[in-house]
Parts: C-alpha cells; sequence; structure tokens
C-alpha cells in the first residue's frame, strides 16, 4: 500500500459511507482506522468496500480479510482485528487459523437446520426478517468466532438504531439457533447469547382513541378492495390477532349458533378458542359466505383464491395515510377491542378470555365464564365503538335467530 493512500480517520458508519472510489485510476484505495493498529477499509474503483486487517507478522506482510461494508460493521470490524491482534502477538499464524475454520460448522449451517425444524412456527417470518436484516452478515462464520463482545455490541447498536424489541429479537433468535445446533448437530462450543442482558421493553399502549374513530371507519369504507375492508374490520371487531384473522377458515364458523372455533394451531399460546361473534360481525361473514365460490378461507387471496390472504404492507400504510393516524398498528385494533370492552364495563376476566389470554392466575375463572357473558361483553365494546365513530359502523339489521342463521353452520 503506497504511503499516499494510506489515509487515517476515525471509522464511523456516516465517514465510511462518504468515502468515493479512488479517482487517479487505481484499482482500489485504502483509509485506516485510528483506533485500532493495522484496521483498514479497501475501496474498489466500484465502489465496493471491506475491511481488512494489514500487519506484519513473522517478517511478512499479512492481509486479512474481515468483511464487506456495510454489511460487517465498524463495531464488528474493530472487535475482530483486536482478536487477531491477539492471535498474533501469541505467535499464531492467523491465516491458518482462518483455513481450517473454512471446514466447521458456520452459522449459515445452523440457519439452515433452524428452518428445517422450525420453519412452521406462527412466529417463523418474524425469524426470517430478523435473520435478513441482522444475522445474515455472519452467515459464513464459524460458530466458534463468533464472540460475546461482538453480539453484545450488536445487541446495543440494534437497540439504539431499531429499537429494544428488534434488538432482544436478535439475540433470542441467536441464542435458539446455536442452542438447536449443539443438540441437534453435534457443536460443542459455547453459546455466545448466554446471559446477555434483555433491553427492557415499554409495553405499548396504543389504542383508537374516541376522538379518533370517524376517521378510521372512513379510511377503512374508502379502501376498495373489499376483502381488505373485511380483514381489517375482523381484526377490530374481533380482537383476535393479525396472522389468525387472515388465516380463518369457513370450517371454523359455527354461524347459527354464532362462534367462531379457532384450533390450537392456530393459537399463539396453543390451546384453541372459541370466540363468540358480535351482530357486526355476523353479518360480515354471512355477505361473504354468499359467495364462498367453494373455498376454505373466509379472506383468500384476490390473486389465488386457494390460498389465505397476505395483508400487503401498502393496505396499512393507506388506512394510516387517509386516517391521518400515523402511529397505528394493525396490532393496536387488537388492543382497541380489548379497550372498548373495559371501558364498557367488562372485568380483566371477561377481557381476557375474549383475547383467549393464558394465565394461571385467570385460568380457573375463564373456565367459569359462558360463552353468552363474553358475547354481551364484546357487543357492549362494539356499540361504544359505533357510538364513537359517529354512526360510521353502522349497526346490522335485527333480524330473527332462525332467519337470520337460515344458512346453517358455514
Amino acid at each position: 500500500m503506497a504511503k499516499s493512500e494510506a489515509k487515517r480517520i476515525t471509522f464511523t458508519k456516516r465517514a465510511l459511507e462518504a468515502l468515493l472510489p479512488p479517482t487517479d485510476g487505481s484499482d482500489r484505495a485504502y483509509v485506516h482506522d485510528t483506533k485500532v493498529p493495522g484496521l483498514c477499509l479497501a475501496i474498489t474503483a466500484s465502489g465496493g468496500k471491506s475491511f481488512y486487517l494489514y500487519r506484519w507478522q513473522n517478517g511478512r506482510p499479512v492481509r486479512l480479510r474481515i468483511g464487506s461494508f456495510p454489511e460487517v460493521t465498524v463495531e464488528i470490524a474493530r472487535t475482530r482485528a483486536t482478536e487477531w491482534l491477539g492471535d498474533m502477538a501469541k505467535g499464531v499464524d492467523v491465516s491458518a487459523k482462518k483455513r481450517a475454520a473454512r471446514g466447521e460448522l458456520t452459522l449459515s449451517h445452523a440457519w439452515d437446520h433452524w428452518k428445517a425444524v422450525r420453519s412452521t412456527k406462527r412466529s417463523f417470518s418474524i425469524d426470517e426478517r430478523v435473520w435478513d436484516h441482522h444475522l445474515k452478515r455472519f452467515a459464513t462464520r464459524p460458530l466458534s468466532k463468533i464472540t460475546r463482545a461482538e453480539i453484545v455490541a450488536l445487541h446495543q447498536r440494534i437497540g439504539r438504531d431499531r429499537g429494544a424489541c428488534s434488538a432482544n429479537r436478535m439475540v433470542a433468535l441467536l441464542r435458539a439457533m446455536i442452542n438447536l445446533a449443539i443438540d441437534d448437530l453435534a457443536w460443542s462450543g459455547a453459546n455466545p447469547c448466554v446471559r446477555i442482558r434483555k433491553h427492557p421493553e415499554p409495553a405499548r399502549e396504543r389504542f383508537v382513541q374516541p376522538g379518533e374513530m370517524p376517521a378510521l371507519f372512513q379510511a377503512i369504507a374508502a379502501e376498495p378492495c373489499e376483502t381488505s375492508r373485511d380483514f381489517v374490520l375482523l381484526l377490530l371487531l374481533t380482537g383476535q390477532r393479525k396472522s389468525t384473522v387472515l388465516r380463518m377458515r369457513w370450517q371454523e364458523v359455527d354461524l347459527l349458533n354464532r362462534v367462531w372455533h379457532i384450533p390450537a394451531e392456530s393459537q399463539k399460546n396453543g390451546r384453541p378458542l372459541s370466540v363468540p361473534l358480535d351482530d357486526s360481525v355476523v353479518e360480515i361473514l354471512s355477505r361473504r359466505s354468499q359467495d364462498r365460490r367453494g373455498n376454505e378461507w373466509v379472506l383468500p387471496s384476490p390473486a389465488d383464491p386457494k390460498k389465505p390472504l397476505r395483508q400487503p404492507r401498502w393496505l396499512w400504510d393507506r388506512i394510516r395515510e387517509r386516517s391521518g393516524l400515523k402511529d397505528i398498528r394493525p396490532h393496536d385494533l387488537r388492543r382497541t377491542f380489548a379497550s372498548y370492552l373495559a371501558m364498557s364495563g367488562a372485568g380483566l376476566a371477561i377481557v381476557g378470555a375474549a383475547l383467549g389470554h393464558r394465565s394461571v392466575a385467570s385460568t380457573m375463572v375463564y373456565n367459569r365464564l359462558t360463552t353468552n357473558s363474553v358475547r354481551d361483553a364484546a357487543s357492549k365494546g362494539i356499540d361504544a365503538m359505533r357510538v364513537a365513530s359517529g354512526g360510521l359502523l353502522v349497526a346490522p339489521v335485527s333480524q330473527d335467530p332462525q332467519a337470520r342463521d337460515s344458512d346453517g353452520t358455514a
């Protein structure tokens, strides 16, 4: 490396992002970190950026590639460079050590095994996002080379940039993946995620306030896709989770008795739940049942009716934009349902039963609750939403039970 190229700066994400490719016709330029000796960033003529450790060992220059920026962060690069400098000081041939490590179990192997074993769990889509956003950068890293220090640093950075929940999910997934590798793949190393302290996660308390109801219902009514409109209304009027509503099947719906029987495999807590249905929900389902066309899904995908609806991100973005409720999330509708039940006089046990919550303290109470008591509480809560909406949530037409449910069980 020519001395003219040996520029020194304090590495930060912003500083490295601002670096431009070489303009003197050379293939690459190097910039050195002021904090860790030998740590440098190579910038190619095409704009690619990679971290290296460049030192002399045993009378010859050694250049060790750490990884690409920004997939490898400044913190991780410094941690790895410091580790290799310590090995060099002990006389370890780091290049040979890296070559030997290529045959070891990598994080990519652990992820592939995790996918094979855990892909059917309800929250696997969250695991995929955590992997893609935070852990994929370590894919080729041998498990033995993933250090506690760099995971702690990554945990802190994600907590600062993306929030406590994202940071904690990253550590939880990595810990579980490595534990599974220990159990199933005979990996004998120590789990670097053990006893990493979680960031405190503030409980989210947002729900749609009475004064916001008209704007929300106007935004729902303006949605051009009927299936999307019904999806949002069912979220709000049943209080069930997004994934559960999206995968509602007609075989679970009993219109005659006005109950939705959610199977255990669709429940987060692994227990079946019978959800009493208010007249407003029955009206939506009765209307949809008239155009089933043999579909098993209550909310089939418009693109492929043989598959359930998948909520596109743009649907909720449009509802937020139309309503002006910029901070409302889909899960807040579940909290809204519970809040209006509580505001209408329902006790915590009734609210818990309506949502399908499970706790040791209240399980015995839930077992004594009748379907009618939960339905009555839900109806009162929905009536409160109807009042708050200023009439935009229209009350269903009262019908004789036998006439209303003449279609029988869906």
